[in-house]
């Protein structure tokens, strides 16, 4: 799809904090062979490149993000989810990443932390 469908999608959105970083994403799903947006269910997730005034190098932030987890796990033996680097039709990049907190409908509880005084 074209870039301007992503900012479209996003806009219509409920809006909520993350504090997972400033990157705008959405969640895809598989529908008829098909990625598409959705608000739930989402198999994907796509970050596309950051376009915020003041972020020097934000078009590499899909490559940049690519190659650290192929840094990880080709170098480090870090298990990390399947992914890619993708291209909307207009040539722009997008981080594209399997979902791995997710069984289904239900949430995974995927860290815990034990501290000890």
């Amino acid at each position: 799809f074209e870039r301007n469908v992503y900012g479209d999608f996003k806009a219509h959105q409920a809006v909520h904090l993350s504090i997972s970083g400033i990157q705008s994403k959405v969640s895809l799903k598989v529908v008829n062979n098909v990625l598409e947006m959705t608000k739930k269910e989402g198999k994907f997730i796509l970050k596309p490149s950051i376009t915020y005034d003041g972020i020097k190098y934000g078009k590499d932030s899909p490559a940049n993000e690519h190659l650290t987890m192929q840094i990880a796990r080709q170098l480090f033996g870090i298990i990390v989810a399947e992914n890619a680097l993708v291209k909307f039709h207009n040539g722009d990049l997008a981080y594209m990443t399997k979902r791995f907190d997710r069984d289904g409908k239900h949430r995974l509880l995927i860290w815990s932390y034990e501290f000890t005084w």
